[in-house]
């Protein structure tokens, strides 16, 4: 992103061409339903327990904060800044995937802006998470509502040429009929939202149908694909900019409205969570899976050693990725 921006400040690449309309109305929806490809939701009600309570939690404190910021200093973001507020809701929901797909739901067209809020929200994550993985958490024992079972390691298996083939056949499709299905509701700014839907219940689906077999090497190397992809997005933004200046106009705002965001969210989930006799461990690793995705979840967990954790952040995360378009895109009506 920071290398197209500038190209593009220095007049090497354009600020607009038919190209760019593609990734945002193409590769974008494709790369959300690969992440959610990869996702087995159906294994969130026995290992999720505590942390999807927790979750919930911290999506409620992202929306309240949201509201709370925009009665702030909501005004100073411009004609556009309800669609980027929206946009920063999807991301402390369900992660940066969200973001990138409300904005191209909402129509969100002013690459400055854009470029800003994607900057901001970078810098705040890295700063949020880097904190909250700090927070010490002294749960002794493990809370029984943590699991109700024991969780195995999640499926993984090898990317093969017929496995990307199958990503993009299958994207393809959840991205037609999630087209098709907004048309049919009246509203279609959630088609991609209705997408991500469909995509998360394929592999559920494909297990019930077929359970002797491991779904995970359908769609293998799908996330990573994914990633791939969401790289042309980035790129497109810092390019649809056309001068550093203008990024930098609208980002002390930005900020702020960040700022108060996740406060507002940290208060609720630790608050609310310890108030509910939630174990810290399960706090945590939700309020990252809101924040920074089923990755840095599971990459969390990991990292202090909390390995009963990293499957419910995984899955926490990608729950995230399923619902908080649906959600932002609500919450951009109250905005605007």
């Amino acid at each position: 992103m920071a290398a197209a921006l500038l190209l593009s400040s220095l007049g090497l690449l354009p600020t607009w061409c038919a190209a760019y309309d593609i990734v945002c109305d193409w590769i974008v929806p494709a790369a959300a339903v690969m992440y959610m490809l990869d996702a087995d939701l159906s294994r969130l009600a026995s290992t999720g327990g505590a942390t999807l309570l927790a979750f919930i939690l911290g999506a409620a404190g992202t929306v309240i904060g949201t509201l709370l910021a925009w009665q702030c200093v909501g005004p100073k973001l411009g004609s556009e800044g309800w669609k980027v507020a929206s946009a920063l809701c999807a991301t402390y929901i369900g992660g940066a995937i969200n973001f990138a797909a409300t904005a191209k739901a909402l129509h969100l067209s002013t690459g400055a802006l854009l470029l800003s809020a994607i900057a901001a929200d970078n810098v705040a994550m890295g700063v949020y998470l880097a904190i909250i993985s700090a927070i010490p958490a002294d749960d002794v024992t493990v809370s029984p509502m943590l699991h109700s079972q024991p969780p195995s390691a999640p499926e993984k298996g090898e990317a093969t040429p017929r496995s990307l083939a199958a990503t993009l056949a299958m994207a393809a499709t959840c991205c037609a009929l999630g087209s098709r299905l907004a048309e049919l509701m009246g509203f279609p700014a959630v088609a991609l939202a209705a997408a991500t839907a469909i995509a998360s219940v394929v592999r559920p689906a494909a297990k019930a149908m077929f359970p002797g077999r491991r779904t995970s090497e359908v769609f293998a190397g799908a996330p990573a694909l994914g990633n791939v992809l969401m790289l042309l997005f980035f790129a497109t933004v810092g390019a649809s900019c056309g001068c550093i200046g203008s990024a930098l106009t609208t980002t002390p705002w930005l900020c702020t409205f960040i700022l108060l965001q996740l406060l507002v969210h940290t208060a609720i989930i630790i608050g609310g969570g310890r108030a509910m006799g939630l174990p810290m461990q399960a706090i945590l690793v939700a309020s990252n899976a809101n924040v920074g995705g089923p990755g840095t979840a599971a990459g969390t967990a990991a990292a202090r050693g909390w390995p009963q954790m990293v499957q419910p952040g995984v899955l926490t995360g990608s729950l995230g990725y399923a619902i908080a378009t649906f959600i932002a895109c609500g919450i951009s009506v109250l905005l605007q």
